[in-house]
């Protein structure tokens, strides 16, 4: 197997205590993510509203968002390199209206991208993190609370990163994206 063609970091636990209790187990993201950025700047996540206005004006632009999600999915993700682990295919759409409000009310129907830090998605928190570039012709907005944005399964991305958020032990149930 060939090494990736991007940064797969990998977070160290940090375990802390206080005067009256000790405190869950932590990584060290909030170390990391800013060095990282340091020596490898188009890893920086797109601003919000910047997506927000490409995607308004029907524009095709490159955006850099980021996603919480399972260990499996993202080795789909990695080989496909396809929004949520589907064969890529560069005529996907963006999604429906329909599809979008299904997404927002319920969740864990499309893959759903944020535009947001890294150090602030606590959802990738013991399970994966993945950094892609996608078009914005493949987005509609998703949850505007977590600058979040929706692609089809199979919207082409480019992973820049990974990172193993697990500290080493076994994924817990369920999906880690909050929506």
């Amino acid at each position: 197997m060939t090494s990736p063609q991007f940064p797969a970091i990998v977070t160290t636990t940090v375990e802390w205590e206080d005067e009256k209790k000790t405190k869950p187990l932590e990584d060290n993201l909030d170390e990391l993510w800013p060095q990282l950025l340091q020596t490898h700047s188009h890893l920086k996540i797109t601003n919000d509203q910047d997506v927000k206005a490409a995607v308004d004006n029907h524009q095709d632009v490159d955006v850099v968002l980021c996603r919480g999600t399972r260990g499996p999915q993202l080795q789909n993700i990695v080989q496909q390199q396809s929004a949520g682990g589907a064969t890529a295919d560069a005529n996907a759409k963006a999604p429906s209206e329909d599809e979008r409000k299904q997404q927002i009310a319920k969740g864990q129907r499309l893959p759903e991208y944020a535009a947001k830090d890294p150090t602030k998605m606590s959802w990738s928190w013991r399970h994966h993190l993945v950094v892609v570039k996608i078009n914005t012709r493949y987005l509609a907005r998703g949850s505007s609370t977590e600058s979040g944005w929706v692609a089809q399964p199979s919207a082409p991305v480019t992973v820049l990163a990974t990172v193993d958020r697990t500290v080493g032990l076994p994924e817990p149930q369920g999906e880690p994206n909050a929506s």
